[in-house]
């Protein structure tokens, strides 16, 4: 296996446990139980648009992989760091700290953040030991 294979395989697999673990924190039950109606409205706005712009960056990173390199794992790899340059560097123009009002709803808000941040670094971790046996296993 290539190294652009195993690299793409541990980001895909990093954001697969991003994904399905993120939606279902009890810090983020937590953090929208202290919202008031208009403050979650706003938190879900927010959430759709930063879904547009990971799904925005994955197809900029399909048209450019698709431009760039007919080779299927380098293509996997281009898109997924393209779209983590994009999503990362998006100029945001809202921010949920912006609306939070309580030192509960901010602490609530820092506690939801470093748990997604733990996640993230272990998701990668996973997708680096999945990499790294599928290699030595199949």
């Amino acid at each position: 296996m290539s190294s652009n294979c195993k690299i793409s395989q541990i980001i895909f697999c990093a954001q697969i446990i991003m994904m399905l673990s993120c939606n279902q924190l009890p810090e983020l039950e937590i953090f929208k139980n202290l919202l008031t109606k208009g403050q979650l409205q706003i938190f879900k706005k927010i959430q759709r648009t930063r879904l547009l712009v990971y799904l925005y960056g994955g197809m900029l990173g399909a048209i450019l992989a698709k431009l760039l390199t007919q080779e299927f794992c380098t293509q996997a790899l281009l898109i997924m760091v393209i779209q983590t340059i994009f999503y990362f560097n998006y100029p945001w123009v809202e921010l949920m700290v912006d609306y939070l009002d309580t030192p509960q709803q901010k602490q609530a808000w820092k506690n939801l953040n470093n748990r997604v941040g733990r996640i993230y670094a272990y998701s990668l971790l996973a997708g680096g030991l999945s990499s790294i046996l599928s290699v030595y296993l199949f």
